[in-house]
């Protein structure tokens, strides 16, 4: 049995997942199912962005399948790195939305942005080879 940081890692590392799995997949089912927008957002700026994202035909797919394979890739611990990657872009836009946009949450968009950077944080030596910094 490890350590409590590799404990917390490891459950940071499956409910961040997790979440993003399962958001991914209840997004990616309502949208093809014909219910649209599960998480329809308050009038407003936010809502014009999302209607943007929507009317591409294929921004919102691609981040919903992106939730579902990062998601999954840090479930299973090995491509953890992986999804980090993979889930860093969205992440990103969450975080700028809620903190910049009116009627966003703060604390939810940071607090996604914040987790992500400490699983990064803890999976680094997996990025080295990415910027030049030896393997």
């Amino acid at each position: 049995m490890g350590n409590i940081g590799d404990i917390a890692i490891t459950a940071l590392r499956i409910v961040y997942g997790g979440f993003f799995a399962a958001i991914g997949l209840y997004g990616g089912w309502s949208m093809l199912s014909g219910k649209g927008n599960p998480f329809p957002p308050k009038p407003g700026p936010g809502a014009q962005f999302q209607d943007a994202l929507l009317q591409t035909g294929f921004m919102i797919p691609l981040m919903l399948a992106s939730f579902v394979i990062g998601g999954l890739a840090l479930i299973s611990g090995r491509a953890a790195p992986l999804g980090i990657i993979i889930l860093a872009p969205p992440v990103i836009v969450i975080a700028f939305y809620h903190v910049i946009l009116p009627g966003g949450s703060r604390v939810w968009g940071l607090g996604w942005a914040v987790a992500l950077v400490i699983l990064a944080w803890h999976y680094r030596a997996a990025f080295r080879p990415l910027i030049g910094m030896g393997s």
